[in-house]
């Protein structure tokens, strides 16, 4: 019998705090129905981290914390 498949998301984030509430809420509709979801943030210094953990509210959120770069926050949320 094959697994079950799962679905993961992954959010890569630098300084978008101004942005990431609206982003959440619309989230709110449909984030029940993932398995995981996985945040990359390179080192934000603009409370970002902190409005996604007042925020989004998972039993399977994972926060990974590296330096910049877009495609390389991808990868690693992929790989994680």
């Amino acid at each position: 019998m094959a697994a079950k498949p799962t679905l993961t998301v992954v959010i890569p984030t630098y300084n978008c705090a101004p942005l990431i509430e609206r982003h959440l809420a619309s989230m709110a509709k449909w984030v029940d129905l993932v398995d995981e979801i996985i945040v990359v943030d390179s080192r934000s210094t603009d409370g970002t981290l902190t409005l996604i953990r007042s925020h989004l509210q998972h039993p399977n959120l994972r926060i990974i914390e590296r330096d910049r770069g877009l495609y390389a926050s991808w990868n690693e949320g992929i790989a994680a």
